[in-house]
């Protein structure tokens, strides 16, 4: 910090026209607080304003504006620079006014503080943005599924029986035409005129032959095709949409860009909850399935609301999300944006206590999607749904005086998709009839491939229902499920490429940390300005270190500051890892 420049001064904008200062601008507190899942929060907590200030919110209030921010600009400056900074005043936070002395008591909030934008993000829906069109069907993906029922004995019994039935019937048919045969030969044999005979009864016999083909083969394939209907749902299409799309809408409709490293976010999918029934025909069968028609979330879904939305990218990437320079970046904790190198330097001071941040360590950390009773397929296939990762003390010297304690839950408020691998044991055995009837129909000329409605569902999305009540995410390539997507979207893959970077034994124990707790530092205009960029610092000794709070006095060129210093200060831990099957 340069002596000479550190000094800062405070001019005041109303709507963009200079006013008197606030009566507290010399010991103005500036709060910043650096949240692990919202970047910095910057706010003033009381500001005074009498005279011109005083007349212009009066003016504000009176034209029925109380519920709206009033534009407020705190230009800060020293010899050498000046910035500018927006706030909003918000005259909804226990406003008070003093009307015999001409005062108005209020709050700032950072205009682009992402106090501020949760606030907002909480305040409308991906239904409201749908109606107004922001969203449209173009923002949709589709998603090909498959209903199969978890438990099918009468399906199998009577597809047995079926199978039964027709295998007699085509002996029959088969039986038959030997029978022609030999009536023909009998006939060629039993007079001189039997050479005739015999031609006259086998031409009528082929052209019985080949009528009753046709019909035996015609029926054969709506006797299947009907088994086919009724034991195995068609193969369907649901929409869907992407979580980064989600992300990118309610980033748009504030009037912000969206950016973000996370490349996951191009193939990890959000499908919402399907309550929509089938309509069955006369004949029983579906005529219109009753798949998903609108992509976005539904109402009872978790993720119907923008910040919904942002709370289940933070719980899967550890991710934390800031408004810089009218754009919200959203990025893992871990990300190299937020540690990159900062020219802040932590002044040399007296630390008379430090403390460790044993707090932040769980003996179980546990990362978990939802079940749904409504598919059983997120119960069957429970594997890559919870993950955990139990810490212990690898050589106890007291092994009864363990403090390692409690539990961390990151809950995911969504389920799995399964895909289908394989067939069940209905669709074995319809897959055998089905080859059967396409045997004997193009033997009759036929050109039938009743196996293939069989065979089509494999890849597919798995349900066990056609109605699930929990949403869903995927993961999606050229939107395809891949048969390694667990391997890619789970919570073991959240653990290892978003939650690890807080682990207390993994990367030489990155997750250990000093930390200093309401120290008084000096601290200047330009450190101000460095802060609000970038909370992280380097200390004298080379170490990374970061601010949790700030307390910034700017006319008083000093502040109180909160911080950790990344240190590792034990070897004598161990982690397990548990994913349940």
């Amino acid at each position: 910090m340069a002596e000479l420049t550190k000094y800062g001064s405070i001019r005041e904008f109303i709507e963009g026209e200079k006013v008197n200062s606030s009566i507290e601008w010399a010991d103005v507190e500036v709060l910043a607080s650096f949240d692990n899942a919202t970047g910095l929060n910057l706010s003033i907590e009381r500001l005074t304003f009498v005279r011109d200030a005083y007349n212009k919110i009066k003016q504000y209030i009176d034209d029925g504006n109380i519920f709206e921010g009033l534009e407020y600009t705190w230009e800060a400056f020293n010899e050498s620079n000046s910035t500018k900074f927006d706030f909003w005043l918000d005259l909804t936070d226990n406003l008070i006014e003093f009307p015999i002395r001409g005062a108005y008591e209020t709050k700032a909030v950072l205009q682009d503080g992402n106090q501020q934008l949760n606030d907002r993000l909480s305040a409308f829906t991906f239904g409201y943005l749908e109606d107004i069109g922001e969203i449209t069907s173009v923002d949709y993906v589709d998603v090909e599924y498959s209903v199969q029922k978890k438990f099918e004995p009468l399906e199998i019994a009577t597809t047995i029986v079926i199978i039964y039935i027709m295998g007699t019937a085509i002996a029959e048919r088969i039986k038959d035409l030997g029978n022609n045969n030999a009536t023909s030969s009998g006939i060629n044999a039993s007079s001189p005129t039997g050479s005739l005979g015999a031609a006259i009864f086998a031409v009528l016999a082929f052209l019985l032959e080949v009528a009753y083909a046709a019909a035996v083969a015609l029926s054969l394939f709506e006797l299947v095709r009907n088994v086919l209907g009724y034991f195995i749902q068609p193969r369907r299409t649901h929409k869907a949409i992407k979580l980064k799309t989600l992300l990118e809408k309610a980033s748009a409709h504030l009037g912000y860009g969206f950016e973000t490293d996370i490349a996951d976010l191009d193939f990890i999918t959000y499908l919402p909850s399907n309550n929509n029934t089938d309509s069955i025909d006369g004949k029983g069968f579906i005529n219109i399935p009753g798949t998903i028609k609108k992509g976005i979330p539904n109402a009872q879904d978790f993720g119907y609301t923008a910040q919904e939305a942002f709370d289940i990218a933070q719980f899967y990437f550890n991710g934390i999300y800031q408004v810089v320079d009218g754009v919200i970046q959203f990025r893992s904790e871990n990300s190299d944006y937020w540690v990159r190198e900062s020219t802040l330097i932590l002044p040399s001071i007296k630390d008379e206590s430090v403390g460790y941040n044993t707090n932040e360590l769980f003996a179980n950390y546990l990362i978990a999607f939802l079940t749904d009773i409504t598919d059983d397929y997120t119960i069957d296939n429970f594997k890559g749904t919870n993950f955990e990762v139990i810490t212990d003390i690898k050589t106890p010297v007291n092994p009864d005086a363990k403090f390692i304690k409690g539990l961390n839950e990151v809950r995911i408020p969504l389920a799995l998709g399964s895909r289908k691998e394989s067939l069940s044991a209905l669709e074995e055995i319809l897959k055998t009839m089905a080859s059967i009837a396409d045997e004997a129909i193009n033997v009759f000329g036929g050109n039938s491939n009743l196996v293939n409605a069989v065979k089509s569902r494999l890849g597919t999305l798995k349900v066990s229902n056609n109605n699930h009540q929990v949403p869903k995410l995927l993961w999606l390539e050229d939107g395809k499920i891949p048969f390694n997507h667990r391997d890619k979207l789970s919570a073991r893959v959240s653990w290892e490429k978003y939650h690890s970077y807080k682990s207390f034994v993994e990367n030489n124990g990155i997750g250990q940390k000093l930390v200093y707790t309401d120290k008084e530092i000096p601290f200047g205009y330009e450190d101000f300005l460095e802060v609000s960029k970038n909370s992280y610092f380097t200390d004298q000794q080379g170490r990374t270190g970061q601010y949790v709070s700030l307390k910034a006095l700017i006319g008083q060129q000093k502040a109180i500051a909160s911080y950790w210093i990344r240190e590792k200060y034990t070897d004598n831990l161990k982690e397990r890892f548990i994913e349940p099957e």
